[in-house]
């Protein structure tokens, strides 16, 4: 598939996931009150009208990527630019350890200088479904991210545009939201009115761009872990450590420093996306620890 067909494709497979949350989302809806009105599943009449919208999305995602697939004929390890990682466990360990220590001293060095604030009320078995939440979720992003996205785009843009590429579709993704604009009576515009509302999360520049910038240099770390060692093992430790880190931190802790935004220059803000994204100059420094940790171990390794 040459380059242009494949980004015509690629754009093909956006539009045709997009219309299909606003065009078929209310047939499913439809669909799924009729049966329940007739006894059948029952259970589906109290789910909300964007919950449909959001599944409809996740399929169709999911039928075109793996339409996608046939046409690339990529359903091995290696048809992705990855291998099978001896040193699994090594680079899994590694990588949560490079993320959860900087954090982890950017959070003791929070609480001295006060910008964090510790909960009056502890439950530490609520720490073991943050851990299951980092594992899930990291594994489940960089399969999709890293692995089949980057694999994808490697093939068509070489290592170097695929990893700014995929890092930056990384960093946009999670400020899309879905929301809940349909209130009243599911028509025909409702799938419409629905898919604007995944922007209604969005925040106000200069801080989506600080937010932003964060999440794209993290994407950019990842995929230079993947691409050095083929491998998602290094990236899935990488990952779970961020995630465990800052959920972490937002459980035993308030966050209690806004940030000046009134040059547009930001040396600590405040998260964005629940709590999971730092913002700043200070956050930016503390994650590229975190790559040049990353980076050290990949080089001897």
């Amino acid at each position: 598939m040459g380059f242009c067909r494949s980004l015509v494709w690629v754009l093909f497979c956006i539009l045709g996931v997009f219309a299909s949350g606003v065009f078929l989302s209310p047939i499913a809806y439809w669909i799924c009150q009729w049966m329940a009105g007739h006894g059948w599943f029952e259970e589906l009449a109290r789910f909300p009208f964007h919950r449909y919208f959001t599944r409809t999305v996740q399929i169709t995602a999911a039928v075109f990527l793996l339409i996608t697939l046939a046409r690339l004929k990529m359903w091995r390890l290696v048809d992705f630019g990855l291998k099978k990682n001896p040193l699994w466990w090594k680079d899994w360990l590694a990588g949560f350890a490079f993320a959860f220590l900087p954090l982890s001293v950017f959070f003791l060095i929070g609480l001295w200088n006060g910008w964090f604030a510790l909960r009056s009320e502890i439950q530490l078995e609520g720490l073991g479904r943050i851990a299951l939440s980092a594992i899930f979720v990291g594994f489940f992003e960089e399969v999709l991210f890293r692995g089949i996205a980057f694999g994808i785009l490697i093939r068509l843009l070489g290592s170097f545009w695929a990893g700014v590429l995929v890092s930056a579709f990384f960093a946009s993704v999670h400020f899309l939201r879905p929301g809940n604009r349909v209130t009243n009576e599911v028509n025909w515009l409702s799938g419409w009115h629905q898919m604007l509302a995944v922007f209604d999360s969005v925040p106000e520049m200069p801080l989506l761009a600080w937010g932003w910038g964060t999440l794209f240099f993290i994407g950019l770390i990842l995929a230079f872990a993947v691409n050095r060692t083929r491998s998602l093992w290094h990236a899935f430790g990488l990952h779970a450590g961020w995630i465990f880190g800052q959920q972490g931190i937002n459980f035993i802790a308030k966050w209690s420093f806004l940030g000046d935004l009134s040059n547009g220059v930001l040396l600590l803000g405040p998260t964005l996306v629940s709590g999971m994204v730092p913002t700043g100059v200070i956050p930016l420094l503390v994650i590229s620890g975190c790559g040049i940790l990353s980076w050290a171990w990949l080089r001897r390794r």
